[in-house]
């Protein structure tokens, strides 16, 4: 098997593995706070810190260090067993060195952290079931270096269905803590020993010692990260609470709002973090435009994802909080709309997407910084504020520090690729939830007892059709979806731009490109430097701009290869004959010296049955007020006309046996020649460039048909 192949069923499994597994976890979590109460779930939460601390203080970043340098040094688990081997006696030494220094001061710790004295027989459960998860993550990483993931992903969510359903039987029994600690260190055992069965031919093979050195180093740094992390999450959080003797009841609020918080937040987006880090990784490092793009279109999925899940459990916390955990956790919806909050603003930052940039960049002295500057403000601030506020303070602290961090990440990013905040689409997002939310409680105040999960159901809906009528996703995000999934793609195709309407074309550029079919070979006659002939690549496998203007041509942006540009007259095409599917010429014949000549080129150079699209100037009503013929009139007394206008009965003449007319739009009647005066009158006397916002009113006007009134015309014609 290719080493493509394994990585994508390796992480295939993985991503499987991992979701299901994080929603058994999750259910575990609601299910010991609802049916343990508030105080109860606050030992709970307690203790689970502790226990997440050795294993942070014991790691050493080994895992880390595993799936870093295993693959590359080695090919295949037998030939890495030497290695394997010393890291695990390292790892269950020094697991066992944390493990006795703890119990040592296992008093001062039941102290310090505010817990009853009948958890203090909790802690020997507690100890033992840290030492057996610091060895299982040890194997566990060493699967993944060689992407034996679906052994993990096996292993994990059946361990984890035993525990959920264990320990609803524990709690229907009236049982407590100190069983379910039991539980999750039995399942431990049970986890070890599978792991041990399927290692057994490298644990019993006999290797000569190498020296580990250079992996315990590496890890080293990993583990210093880690440790920083640490001190910006939850269980630091509860540490600190518990330090300073904060009730148990409010620590199991703060656990239950940090928990749910984060939950949705991973939830939604528990794959990215692969898939992120491997893009970033496979382009090249000089391709930094390719990069900000893509880094953008990920931060404005994310965040087009992100958002809308938690504005409705934030605006419905007082229903969801107590449905889903008890009545008794109402302190926690204040606490839970503040992370929330936070969570949002983060992903608008680029929270995530920044970090995996960096990551996959191999940028660890920044995120290290991040992380110690992060840490630093969350343990100053929770000491400062948790004597004051109390659950509050925290709240405030640990948010504080999670935005700082996530800040230093987008600035280090914002320097090295230049991307921007996503604030307009940000508010875009936001105000499409506004409205699905008002439309929402519209419905629901006329329906009696409407549950959180109906309301839910309903401003899906209602956020879809409003996203698929304003669509907020741009093309160019689309395509960049569409190079990490298909299927994704097509999902998010629904709420994106077509590429063309945002292009920047003329409202005749649009009608022709929707005209246009794939076809082989199109010829764009006049294309000067318009975003028009940049797409035709998309709708044609081989593509010709041709325009007088050398500079205009030399100024188009890309290099696409099914892209080519001359420079040359319409009157003499330097194509050969009976060649193009489709030739356009879009305001282009007005222009020329000899018109019969250009049609007659046009006709030389398609192939039988070829397609022309032509926009000409329309005699219609107002084309007496044509700028560029008027400005003429007022600086000569000749009549010299710059632009031709056409009638119908002057386009038959002109295409009369040559081409046979198939569709026509007759578009704007007045508002293009008017703006366009009011354009150049504010930017020469003002100097003010409205030239956009003017051009938006006159294509809104041409893309109205006003008939034989109007001034322009697009023409579809098939030749004879």
């Amino acid at each position: 098997m290719s080493t493509l192949k394994r990585t994508a069923t390796g992480f295939f499994w993985n991503q499987i593995g991992r979701t299901i597994e994080y929603v058994l976890v999750f259910l575990f979590s609601v299910l010991i706070a609802r049916q343990l109460g508030a105080e109860i779930n606050g030992i709970y939460a307690t203790l689970l810190s502790i226990v997440f601390l050795l294993l942070t203080v014991s790691s050493f970043g080994l895992e880390t260090s595993i799936t870093s340098t295993f693959p590359r040094a080695y090919k295949s688990l037998p030939e890495a067993a030497s290695a394997f081997q010393g890291l695990l006696i390292f790892r269950v030494i020094y697991s066992i060195l944390i493990a006795s220094i703890f119990l040592i001061f296992r008093s001062i710790v039941v102290e310090k952290l505010n817990v009853t004295t009948t958890v203090y027989d909790y802690l020997f459960v507690i100890v033992f079931y840290f030492v057996l998860r610091s060895i299982i993550s040890l194997f566990s990483s060493t699967l993944v270096a060689f992407f034996e993931t679906k052994i993990n992903s096996l292993l994990g969510v059946a361990t984890r269905t035993i525990e959920l359903i264990c320990v609803y039987l524990i709690i229907s029994s009236g049982l407590g803590l100190k069983q379910i600690f039991g539980l999750i260190a039995a399942t431990s055992i049970l986890q070890l020993l599978a792991y041990i069965v399927i290692f057994r031919e490298i644990l019993l093979l006999r290797t000569k010692f190498i020296p580990v050195k250079s992996e315990i180093i590496l890890g080293g740094k990993f583990w210093l990260n880690s440790m920083i992390e640490f001190a910006l999450g939850k269980q630091m959080g509860i540490i600190l609470l518990g330090l300073f003797a904060v009730s148990l009841h409010d620590i199991g609020n703060f656990d239950v709002a940090f928990t749910f918080s984060q939950a949705l937040n991973q939830g939604l987006t528990i794959g990215f973090f692969g898939v992120s880090v491997a893009a970033f990784s496979s382009m090249e490092s000089k391709a930094i435009s390719q990069i900000k793009e893509y880094s953008q279109s990920l931060i404005r999925f994310v965040i087009l994802v992100v958002t809308p899940v938690l504005f409705f459990v934030g605006t419905y916390a007082h229903s969801i909080l107590p449905l889903l955990y008890s009545n008794e956790y109402l302190n926690s919806i204040l606490l839970f709309q503040i992370f929330v909050g936070v969570i949002i603003v983060s992903r608008i930052i680029g929270g995530g997407i920044t970090a995996d940039y960096l990551f996959s960049k191999g940028e660890t002295k920044k995120l290290i910084f991040s992380s110690i500057i992060g840490g630093v403000i969350n343990i100053l601030l929770a000491v400062i504020l948790i004597p004051l506020y109390g659950v509050l303070g925290a709240a405030i602290a640990t948010t504080t520090a999670i935005l700082t961090t996530t800040s230093l990440h987008a600035y280090f990013v914002r320097r090295a690729i230049s991307i921007k905040f996503q604030i307009k689409f940000s508010l875009l997002v936001i105000t499409i939830c506004v409205l699905s939310a008002a439309l929402t409680s519209l419905i629901t105040q006329t329906i009696v007892n409407v549950g959180p999960i109906l309301a839910f159901a309903l401003y899906c809906i209602f956020f879809i059709l409003v996203s698929a009528l304003i669509k907020p996703i741009r093309a160019v995000d689309a395509k960049n979806i569409s190079n990490i999934s298909n299927r994704l793609f097509r999902l998010v195709s629904i709420f994106s731009k077509s590429e063309y309407l945002e292009s920047g074309l003329t409202d005749r550029q649009k009608w022709a490109y929707a005209w246009l079919p794939n076809t082989d070979f199109v010829l764009d006659i006049g294309c000067s430097n318009s975003p028009l002939v940049v797409l035709l690549p998309n709708k044609s496998k081989f593509a010709i701009g041709i325009d007088t203007d050398l500079d205009a041509i030399k100024s188009i942006s890309g290099n696409d290869p099914k892209l080519n540009l001359i420079q040359a007259k319409a009157e003499s095409l330097p194509v050969r004959n009976e060649v193009a599917d489709v030739v356009l010429l879009l305001d282009v014949l007005e222009h020329t010296d000899d018109e019969r000549m250009v049609i007659s080129e046009i006709h030389r150079v398609l192939k039988p049955n070829g397609l022309l699209i032509m926009s000409v100037p329309y005699k219609g009503l107002f084309s007496f007020l044509d700028p560029q013929n008027l400005s003429e009139k007022l600086k000569s007394k000749e009549q010299v006309l710059l632009h031709r206008h056409y009638s119908d009965k002057e386009l038959r003449r002109l295409l009369f046996r040559l081409f046979k007319i198939e569709k026509k739009h007759y578009g704007g009647l007045f508002l293009y020649p008017v703006t366009f005066w009011a354009a150049n009158f504010f930017k020469k006397r003002f100097r003010i460039d409205l030239t956009n916002f003017y051009k938006k009113i006159g294509d809104i006007d041409n893309d109205i048909s006003w008939g034989k009134l109007s001034y322009n015309l697009i023409i579809k014609a098939r030749k004879i």
